[in-house]
């Protein structure tokens, strides 16, 4: 008895065949489904456990979506573009399913070394006891020096140029790399799991399939105008008029070979005040109107 309970075990927890993952794959890789929550643009995507109470963490979900941004907005119709059955999980994978990973990008050091003739001219100045020839010395020195730390201010502006620069691509490509849901089971995923019946089930109150008639009935949210609460880092300048409507002043400069636009919008009660860097919100504050 002990070797017949073994076996069947084993059975339950053994990975699902690979034609269970082919059959739920043929029944709903192409479908769209109207998703309820905002998905993250990263793999992690939003996980879901169907037999866990809550079934979902929404604190998790801000927080990744805090981090990566928003890759399919709540309201918003997805493709299925792939489902994966796992020995733990099944992965229902959303307009390419989640940017996994970074655009990276060189190390750009931004310390300039202290030339030949900088050294000899520190060694020359501790040597020379002729007062005159000191303060030529030293004149000289602080030439070489103000060089040096004139390149060092270049090569900053440049890493910060180049920084914000890869921020805004990876920002990009985590919004057009879509998401996914992962519904999580501790035990391993049971065979019934493994139906389209099972896996709505599992994302009941989060998607639902989009037959048409629903997209009608539900469109993407927009955060209310005015709202400072939504900023964060690495928004378009296009994507904060959104949020706050047109400002009501606006103007350009140039610094360190960045385009930079200070913007000030009038809200209800307050005033916002906000920087783009290449078109990229950087920094902003409030005050009281």
């Amino acid at each position: 008895m002990r070797f017949i309970f073994g076996l069947a075990l084993i059975a339950f927890t053994a990975p699902l065949p690979a034609q269970d993952e082919q059959s739920l794959a043929r029944a709903l890789e192409g479908k769209s489904l109207l998703v309820s929550v905002d998905m993250p643009g990263a793999t992690a995507g939003v996980d879901v456990w169907p037999w866990g109470e809550p079934k979902v963490d929404y604190s998790d979900i801000g927080n990744r979506t805090r981090r990566y941004g928003v890759a399919i907005p709540k309201g918003s119709t997805a493709m299925i573009t792939k489902i994966r059955v796992r020995k733990k999980e099944i992965e229902v994978q959303l307009d390419g399913g989640g940017y996994s990973g970074s655009t990276g990008g060189g190390y750009i050091s931004t310390t300039v070394p202290k030339s030949k003739r900088e050294k000899d001219l520190e060694a020359d100045l501790k040597i020379v006891t002729n007062e005159s020839q000191k303060r030529e010395i030293r004149a000289q020195l602080r030439d070489v020096q103000n060089r040096r730390r004139r390149e060092e201010s270049r090569l900053r502006a440049e890493a910060e140029q180049a920084r914000i620069l890869r921020e805004a691509e990876e920002r990009e490509l985590r919004a057009r790399s879509g998401s996914r849901f992962n519904l999580r089971y501790k035990d391993g995923v049971p065979e019934d799991a493994a139906t389209v019946e099972s896996v709505m089930a599992a994302l009941s109150g989060l998607a639902q399939l989009d037959d048409g008639a629903a997209a009608g009935q539900l469109s993407a949210p927009r955060a209310p105008a005015g709202n400072p609460m939504a900023l964060r880092k690495g928004l378009t300048e296009g994507e904060v008029l959104v949020l706050m409507g047109p400002p009501a002043e606006r103007s350009e400069d140039a610094a360190a070979g960045l385009t930079i636009v200070n913007a000030r919008y009038e809200l209800e009660g307050s005033i916002l005040h906000a920087k783009f860097a290449e078109g990229v919100l950087v920094s902003w504050t409030m005050e009281s109107r």
